[in-house]
């Protein structure tokens, strides 16, 4: 009875530990939906901006990297259930100081630089984000050197990646290739004792 009573013990304690470590609190989903929002701002997600989005989230509440990608999938699960910002802004301007917006609003602008684009909306999109946030705008040419600071690993390892995929379809096309060059040389199959003559090759007279 003691064992059985200790292992429930272990048991418990293990999913409380694991409960505290994907409870985060309301101001870290407020930051990644922004983050997601500003990585998603013309309409879909690059992996550079992926990378970044995680790493951000990382660095400002030191989170490991499982905890990472369950704060972003939350963070992508409410804002398709709320699209609105407003709400977002408002935890955050509620639950972070001056310093600690303006901090984040640099991320939100690594994020959105971290692909080495931007359109006009997407400036205009970031000006909006600070006006909800309330903190004053960013330089863009700072920004720039920021991402190209903090995220040229993120875009070594997409590279990569790419070079990997690339690899491993021209490896399977050349196993495709070898497989019909053994498939053709193969002679074609014939009966046994038949030949174009006839059986066993005799000729008729």
């Amino acid at each position: 009875m003691t064992k059985y009573t200790h292992l429930v013990d272990r048991v418990r304690k293990a999913a409380l530990t694991d409960a505290r470590v994907n409870d985060f609190d309301d101001v870290q989903l407020a930051a990644a939906m922004l983050l997601v929002n500003a990585a998603k701002m013309d309409g879909h997600m690059s992996e550079p901006q992926r990378q970044a989005v995680l790493g951000n989230l990382r660095r400002k509440f030191s989170l490991q990297d499982e905890q990472a990608e369950e704060l972003m999938d939350q963070a992508k699960t409410k804002n398709a259930q709320d699209a609105s910002l407003y709400k977002v802004a408002e935890t955050l301007e509620d639950g972070m100081s001056l310093r600690q917006r303006q901090e984040l609003m640099g991320m939100v602008r690594d994020v959105v630089f971290s692909d080495g684009e931007i359109d006009p909306l997407e400036q205009a999109l970031l000006g909006q984000m600070a006006s909800m946030l309330n903190v004053p705008k960013d330089n863009p040419m700072a920004a720039r050197a920021r991402v190209a600071a903090l995220l040229g690993i993120a875009r070594e390892h997409s590279r990569q990646l790419d070079q990997q995929h690339l690899k491993e379809e021209q490896e399977h096309q050349q196993q495709l290739a070898a497989k019909q060059n053994m498939a053709r040389q193969q002679p074609t199959w014939q009966p046994p004792g038949l030949s174009p003559f006839g059986n066993d090759g005799a000729v008729g007279v």
